[in-house]
């Protein structure tokens, strides 16, 4: 499959300062730490890991909501991190996101129709009535009744104000779409009809996504490949049959023994985390992960593991393989 997204040695660091009049900087919040990954056209590939993790942080990067500390981010063969902010407007229309909060993200002030149209008119996609049809055309597409569309946000639940972040991330006709999260805050039921549509949305226009996620049963419907991130670096990286077969990196196993089980007869073997997530102002040396893994050595304490392939379809970064 050809790459659409390629990323490589991506790192965003965020320097907390001391002193109020001659402020300077003493230390670094490491919120993503060394990521590299890609994605192809038409694929979903997820990425999972804790609250704190740099999951959202790493989508932000991607259409540079937030500006990279260090890295490579080619899109299409486009070296983004090259560009000036002018010439990177028009990748702008390729590359989308849908935030985890629709309400927080939709403007008050506003329409449904102003708030998907927008963009369109920023990117001089249509004029004049072409506009109005393509916000009625629009809606119809994420399952919302056109005639709603001089409501104001308030008005709607939060599943059809998801939908209405849909269709706004849809309304330039982009090639990537980053989904921040963008079923957490729903209802189970809510969430599947969400996730039926992202589905249907992908095979009907071509879309890739990076889907983000701390729910693996989400994650394991929607996407195909996914990664998994633990304090700012990636851990393990397969495709979904794999990674739910046999979870490789100690991370992943605890990540996938938390699954609720349908059955409340089914025994299986619970893996348990000790402690919390560790801060990114003070990592642990050598592997992040070591002060909470059962099989951690002397040199899981001393050396950073690297993401290295294990097979043609995985990668893990963990001194057990």
């Amino acid at each position: 499959m050809e790459k659409l997204l390629e990323v490589a040695g991506l790192k965003k660091y965020f320097p907390i300062r001391k002193g109020s009049l001659f402020s300077r900087e003493t230390k670094y919040v490491r919120a993503v730490d060394d990521v590299s990954f890609d994605i192809h056209k038409g694929e979903v590939l997820g990425l999972v890991g804790e609250s704190g993790s740099g999951k959202t942080t790493t989508g932000r990067l991607l259409v540079r909501l937030l500006k990279a500390t260090e890295g490579d981010i080619v899109f299409e063969g486009k070296d983004t991190q090259a560009m000036t902010d002018a010439q990177f407007r028009p990748l702008r229309r390729d590359m989308q996101f849908i935030f985890q909060d629709p309400y927080s993200s939709l403007n008050p002030r506003l329409t449904v129709a102003h708030a998907i149209a927008e963009p369109i008119r920023l990117h001089g996609v249509a004029t004049g009535k072409e506009v109005e049809e393509r916000v009625g055309d629009l809606m119809n597409t994420v399952g919302l009744n056109p005639r709603m569309a001089s409501r104001y946000p308030h008005e709607f639940s939060g599943g059809q104000r998801q939908r209405i972040g849909i269709a706004r991330a849809l309304a330039l006709n982009p090639k990537l779409i980053i989904a921040d999260e963008p079923v957490s805050a729903l209802d189970v039921s809510i969430q599947a009809q969400v996730l039926n549509l992202l589905h249907r949305l992908r095979d009907e226009f071509g879309l890739s996504y990076l889907f983000i996620a701390h729910d693996l049963n989400v994650v394991q419907h929607l996407c195909e490949r996914i990664a998994v991130m633990y304090l700012g670096k990636l851990v393990e990286v397969a495709d979904r049959e794999s990674l739910y077969a046999e979870p490789l990196h100690p991370y992943t196993q605890a990540l996938t023994s938390a699954i609720p089980v349908p059955n409340p007869r089914a025994k299986r073997d619970r893996v348990l985390l000790k402690g919390e997530i560790p801060s990114p102002v003070n990592p642990p040396s050598g592997c992040h992960f070591h002060p909470r893994c059962q099989f951690a050595t002397e040199q899981c304490r001393q050396v950073v593991p690297t993401l290295k392939k294990v097979n043609a379809t995985r990668s893990v970064a963990c001194h057990l393989y």
